[in-house]
């Protein structure tokens, strides 16, 4: 019997396959963060000091799971119901820990750092859009790992009507489209 490496359980929504990139994504990462200073001046020292790629490569892993498991329905003309549902399960998957983290770490700065509290910069963290790049302080964060979880978010937002834009068009002529957006940003 021959295994299909590319199975999805609709249970899980897990691909196989997948599993060991991701924890070499994750590894690669952690390492990273917790060696790269470390490994400094070593032989190893490029490759972990771009472990940073990491985060890439879950973004973009991400997008393709999230399309095997949302194209049909984001193509069916059904957007609104649709969109809402999977709006909510991303909240639901993402938002509850940010949003203990965030009031964790604004109680502690307070409290314990003496640091003033900045509104803007809470709201741009309440909201996910501090890591949008399109405010004066948005690369300032409470919780500076949480600028994933913006562009997550982001993209999250965009992902259902970039589904239905792709749809409209060939292989071909979203192929040209993403090697553009590639070499424009």
């Amino acid at each position: 019997m021959i295994r299909n490496e590319f199975v999805t359980s609709p249970a899980i929504n897990h691909v196989v396959t997948l599993t060991g990139l991701r924890a070499f994504a994750a590894l690669w990462v952690a390492i990273f963060h917790l060696y790269s200073k470390v490994l400094k001046g070593t032989f190893l020292y490029p490759l972990v000091h771009s472990g940073h790629e990491g985060v890439s490569i879950f973004f973009i892993l991400s997008g393709f799971i999230l399309t095997c498991v949302y194209k049909e329905q984001f193509s069916s003309g059904r957007l609104k119901d649709n969109f809402n549902k999977f709006i909510f399960n991303r909240v639901a998957r993402v938002y509850p820990l940010h949003f203990l983290c965030l009031v964790y770490v604004a109680i502690f700065n307070y409290l314990f750092l003496n640091k003033e509290n900045d509104i803007y910069i809470f709201l741009y963290n309440l909201f996910l859009i501090h890591g949008w790049g399109i405010f004066e302080l948005s690369s300032v964060s409470y919780n500076g790992a949480s600028w994933s979880i913006s562009v997550e978010w982001f993209w999250y937002l965009l992902f259902p009507f970039l589904i239905l834009l792709f749809n409209k068009f060939n292989k071909l002529s979203v192929a040209i489209l993403l090697v553009s957006l590639c070499l424009f940003s």
